[in-house]
């Protein structure tokens, strides 16, 4: 990685800049912080001249504290599966950035933190269509809605 590097995962700003911080922040925080049974199922990759940029699904029990995903949060041994998008920006052949998206209310309610009956938020349905499985239908909530 180049000595100015970045990582952020954005829904919770969890990361570090540079060599040193990132690799305690791996070392400590993340790599350590992955549960047993994590899964990551890739779903598109797009490659350019500086850039990659990944679709992927995560999936795990939180059976483990996950503060770079859930800062705070003790385990709930509740299982959750989101999307992931991730990219990734190089400066020749390092690592120069990397940024982690994902919707953090979705892992929020799978993980039953949120109250019964919040509106405008879904859950695993989310990684079940970006899975492109059918049985998830369009615009459930619009139906719903009051």
């Amino acid at each position: 990685m180049v000595p100015s590097a970045t990582v952020n995962h954005v829904p919770t700003l969890t990361g570090g800049l540079g060599t040193e911080a990132l690799r305690a922040f791996y070392a400590d925080n993340f790599i350590p912080r992955l549960p047993e049974d994590t899964k990551i199922t890739p779903v598109h990759r797009v490659i350019g001249h500086d850039a990659v940029v990944d679709e992927i699904l995560f999936e795990f029990t939180h059976t483990i504290t996950m503060d770079w995903l859930l800062p705070g949060v003790p385990p709930t041994n509740r299982h959750c599966k989101v999307p992931f998008c991730v990219v990734v920006l190089f400066q020749h052949d390092k690592l120069q950035a990397e940024r982690i998206y994902w919707d953090q209310a979705s892992v929020l309610k799978q993980l039953g933190l949120l109250p019964p009956g919040t509106p405008a938020v879904s859950g695993a349905e989310q990684a079940a269509k970006v899975a492109d499985q059918p049985s998830v239908p369009s615009n459930l909530m619009i139906r719903q809605a009051p």
